[in-house]
């Protein structure tokens, strides 16, 4: 073996023999994926303006001011239509409503009455005393008609005003999204619709039947009076039946009667009911001021002296 050849397989052994060659560098792991979180955005509502309880006390007196100036201008006027009715109804019964024209002029609101007092004669001290006594019932109840529409539109007016903006929105929310006050103000307003329209066609159909020429069939003597009680609202159908002579007339009169009874008691109780649901938004209103209000006073108790926490939280 030439020193070449051993050179070379010394070479060759050195080169199996030697350290194994370094391991290649591992692959850099791949970057993460970018991972999306869902964060909540909350959402934020401004809360509703705390309310001085005492801006709650007025409210709440100016909406009964309100509600007693229309129960006022309703008493008064539905008072004055009375009146008017008994006006007629006397009228009639006296001759004054008679075949002259210018009885007309008695027919005139307030000052009508006191026109046939002063028609009557010596002889009818009676009827002088009723067309006075009704002209001052007229006066008052007109008056008292007046009046109520004053508070009630004076009380709307304060109550439009910005000072009570947040309460009249409370509510306005409770009227309308409250199930059971929106039920009962649906049932109310049709109690009211029909009651109101059932007693206006039976006083129309009254008026129909005894006043119009056709109703001499209907009555028979002292047919001018008659008709004259048919005007009153709700007591003149039974004093036509009371003082018929035929028993068809009686029985008609006596329903009319009965059905303008029973449906204006309807539109009343539909009335109440509506306003009582009002009045009950109002209470709920009052009561979601008055939830968190907190009173201090000072406190006393054997040696310990402090303030005292009054409240609801």
């Amino acid at each position: 073996m030439t020193p070449g050849h051993l050179l070379t397989l010394m070479l060759w052994s050195g080169q199996v023999e030697g350290p194994p060659p370094p391991a290649p560098a591992p692959a850099p792991a791949p970057a993460p994926a970018p991972r999306i979180m869902a964060v909540p955005v909350a959402t934020v509502v401004p809360a509703a303006p705390q309310l001085d309880p005492r801006v709650a006390r007025e409210w709440s007196l100016l909406r009964d001011r309100q509600r007693l100036g229309r129960r006022l201008a309703a008493g008064g006027f539905a008072g004055l239509g009375a009146a008017f009715a008994a006006n007629v109804v006397g009228g009639v019964a006296s001759g004054e409503l008679g075949e002259d024209p210018t009885g007309i002029v008695g027919l005139l609101p307030v000052v009508g009455p006191f026109v046939f007092a002063g028609w009557q004669s010596p002889n009818t001290p009676g009827w002088r005393a009723f067309f006075v006594v009704d002209g001052l019932a007229q006066a008052g109840m007109l008056s008292l008609g007046i009046v109520g529409a004053v508070i009630a539109k004076r009380s709307r007016r304060a109550l439009a005003g910005p000072r009570f903006h947040g309460l009249d929105a409370r509510l306005t929310g409770h009227l309308d999204n409250d199930p059971d006050l929106v039920r009962r103000g649906r049932r109310g307003l049709g109690m009211s619709i029909g009651g109101f329209a059932g007693f206006g066609a039976a006083y129309v159909g009254t008026m129909a039947a005894f006043i119009s020429s056709d109703s001499e069939a209907l009555l028979t003597g002292r047919d001018d009076v008659q008709r004259a009680w048919a005007v009153l609202p709700l007591a003149g159908p039974f004093v036509v039946a009371g003082q018929a002579d035929l028993a068809g007339t009686r029985a008609l009169a006596a329903v009319l009667g009965v059905v303008q009874v029973g449906s204006l008691a309807t539109g009343i109780a539909g009335a109440v009911i509506r306003g009582r649901r009002v009045r009950d938004a109002e209470s709920r209103v009052l009561s979601k001021i008055n939830e968190h209000r907190v009173s201090f006073a000072p406190w006393a108790g054997g040696h310990i002296t402090g303030l005292m926490i009054r409240g609801q939280f």
